[in-house]
């Protein structure tokens, strides 16, 4: 499989909808990024079929940010999360 890899605070247009900040660790620390560029094709094609902009709420995430989140008794995570490998991304659409 292939990645992207960037820095934190580059902005890097990945597709034509899609930037390399939408795609940031939300920590706020990690520096490394990295994100499938099979899942940035897949959610490209998505974008253009559905017709209507995706909002990514959670991309790539460092272990310590998922592990963060797994001790948050509010929210649902996997033990081994494809985020941690920039393979995943939750999604969200206005309508």
């Amino acid at each position: 499989m292939h990645y992207k890899t960037w820095d934190r605070h580059d902005s890097i247009n990945f597709t034509s909808n899609f930037n390399s900040r939408e795609f940031v660790c939300q920590c706020g620390i990690c520096k490394p990024q990295k994100i499938s560029t099979e899942l940035l094709d897949k959610l490209q094609q998505l974008r253009e079929v559905m017709g209507v902009p995706l909002k990514i709420t959670s991309a790539y995430r460092c272990v310590n940010r998922q592990a963060a989140l797994a001790k948050n008794p509010n929210i649902q995570t996997v033990q081994n999360s494809q985020h941690t490998l920039g393979n995943a991304v939750d999604i969200a659409c206005k309508d």
